[in-house]
């Protein structure tokens, strides 16, 4: 007697073309902390002591918020180019990267070693005219400029006929957004479990309006965060390592959770920036 092998179970059957189903791509790529590249330590001269005051002036504030959690600050003005250059290379680019646009403008990179912040301030023709180190989970400009800027209240104006859930959502953005304050959890509206219509999505567009604040984070795919013109209301959407839109929310929040360093990050950037001055610099 023959037997006939049976083609059962997932994935045995051919399917047809409209029936195949078609995955969105995760993010792929997970940013890891890589040491800085530096010159070798017998090629730095003695006109690298600011640079040197700097950075053991930084390791004992980084020591120091781990104790108490006190953000503190780094004035950078009186150093020169090859002392800043040098600084540079020791924190690197990190995750983070914000640029305000408002009144005040002001680009912020973190550094490789989380929670460490390095920002500039510049002038109406875009030239640099302060620069600073920051120590904290976000930098405390940041958070001033913030709270400065934005409208305190949302108005909904003339709702159309024809739309689906926008009016729903801006009436709970409304209500959580007048009782938000710092430090307080974030209210996240998940739209991409709703149904919401091209006319809801510009009709919400138009009334948060656009803020003056955009952060780009990258721990983990790309996540692009953007001020409304509405204060503590965000736009946070993350995005594949194809560009594709995996999720969008909004968030009413001081500031967003994923674009702020946690406890651990800036245990972990005392540790490294103790090993580059100690084991590498001998500058500890």
């Amino acid at each position: 007697m023959s037997y006939y092998p049976l083609n059962v179970g997932i994935g045995s059957q051919p399917v047809a073309e409209d029936e195949a189903l078609n995955y969105l791509s995760m993010p792929t790529e997970m940013h890891t902390y890589r040491p800085p590249r530096l010159p070798e330590p017998e090629t730095l001269t003695a006109e690298m002591t600011g640079a040197k005051t700097t950075l053991q002036k930084l390791y004992e504030m980084v020591q120091a918020f781990n104790l108490t959690q006190t953000a503190n600050t780094i004035e950078l003005g009186e150093l020169d180019a090859k002392n800043l250059n040098f600084i540079g290379q020791v924190l690197g680019d990190g995750e983070v990267k914000i640029k305000c646009t408002g009144k005040s403008i002001v680009n912020i990179q973190e550094s490789v070693m989380a929670g460490i912040w390095h920002l500039q301030r510049l002038d109406e023709q875009g030239k640099i005219v302060h620069q600073q180190l920051d120590i904290g989970e976000v930098p405390n400009l940041l958070r001033d400029i913030i709270h400065e800027e934005g409208q305190t209240r949302l108005t909904l104006g003339d709702v159309p006929t024809n739309l689906m859930n926008a009016p729903a959502i801006l009436v709970e953005v409304d209500a959580k957004q007048q009782t938000c304050a710092p430090n307080q959890p974030a209210h996240v509206i998940n739209l991409s479990l709703l149904p919401i219509s091209e006319e809801d999505q510009t009709f919400m567009i138009n009334c948060l309006g656009t803020g003056t604040t955009t952060i780009l984070s990258k721990g983990y795919g790309n996540c692009r965060i953007t001020s409304t013109a509405i204060r503590y209301v965000w736009w946070v959407r993350y995005y594949n390592s194809m560009d594709n839109l995996i999720l969008n929310t909004i968030e009413i929040v001081d500031i967003p959770q994923v674009a702020k360093a946690a406890k651990e990050d800036l245990e972990d950037s005392e540790k490294r920036l103790q090993g580059i001055m100690r084991d590498y610099l001998n500058w500890l």
